[in-house]
């Protein structure tokens, strides 16, 4: 996995920013600043999954990825996949006080991904996540 990854967006892989999930709506609004990206998000499509990591406090983060990128993903590509995650925290807290923003950063970029869990897709069924084994 080489390169800058894509501003990441809800619903949209991390890694290349393919859809993950069903995109239902996006914002219309042509003055937000989140013109364009996805509103309302359906099930997760059959080319997504979950990588879970787990964080150096003992947390798990669970990132959304297309199955090719899941595939590919190194220790080596963890630190840039959570500060992709972490810059988009940022952007979604416009219009916070300025002070709460920064704190919730803070709180976020205090941990990194050690490892990779496990990979998990959405069942089919409406009772949650199983794990991937691809």
């Amino acid at each position: 996995m080489k390169g800058v990854f894509p501003p990441k967006r809800p619903g949209l892989c991390v890694c290349c920013g393919s859809d993950v999930y069903e995109i239902r709506q996006r914002v219309t609004d042509p003055d937000s600043p989140f013109h364009g990206w996805p509103a309302s998000l359906g099930p997760m499509l059959e080319s997504g999954t979950q990588i879970e990591l787990l964080m150096s406090d003992g947390s798990t983060a669970s990132i959304a990825c297309c199955l090719d990128c899941a595939g590919t993903v190194t220790p080596a590509d963890y630190q840039r996949i959570w500060e992709t995650c972490v810059d988009a925290a940022d952007v979604s807290m416009r219009g916070r006080p300025r002070n709460e923003r920064i704190a919730l950063l803070r709180q976020q970029i205090a941990v990194w991904p050690i490892a990779l869990v496990r990979k998990r897709r959405e069942a089919p069924v409406p009772w949650g996540l199983v794990v991937d084994r691809r």
